[in-house]
Order: C-alpha cells, then structure tokens, then sequence
C-alpha cells in the first residue's frame, strides 16, 4: 500500500509540473507574439 501511494504522489508531483511548464511556455509565446505585433506596427 505505501509504495503505491508514493507512486500516485509521484504521478501527481509530474502531472502538477508538467501544467507548470505548459502555462510558462505559453505566456512566454504570449509576450513574443506581442512583441511580434508591435513591432511590425512600427514597421507600417
């Protein structure tokens, strides 16, 4: 029993990591994506 729930532990920790990484990721493309924008509008 308790080496199982270490293993479910283990999964949750990953699973929580893994949404982590994915939100960082994204609004890292959010600010290049904006920094993409402004500067074509200067561009024009």
């Amino acid at each position: 029993m308790y080496n199982e729930d270490r293993y479910y532990q283990q999964l949750e920790d990953q699973y929580y990591k893994d949404q982590d990484s994915d939100k960082e990721a994204e609004e890292l493309a959010d600010e290049e994506y904006w920094d993409q924008v402004e500067g074509e509008e200067e561009d024009s």
